[in-house]
């Protein structure tokens, strides 16, 4: 398990982590839940 930190709550099931070896990057994809993009669509 990888635990970080993010200014707002994300979206676990859609969430995911690839080590990619080659560039020794770990690379995260996420959606973030902010408070207010209701307001700003």
């Amino acid at each position: 398990h990888l635990f970080l930190h993010f200014p707002h709550q994300v979206e676990e099931k859609t969430s995911k982590a690839r080590w990619i070896s080659e560039k020794r990057e770990l690379e995260i994809t996420t959606t973030i839940n902010r408070e207010y993009d209701c307001i700003n669509e």
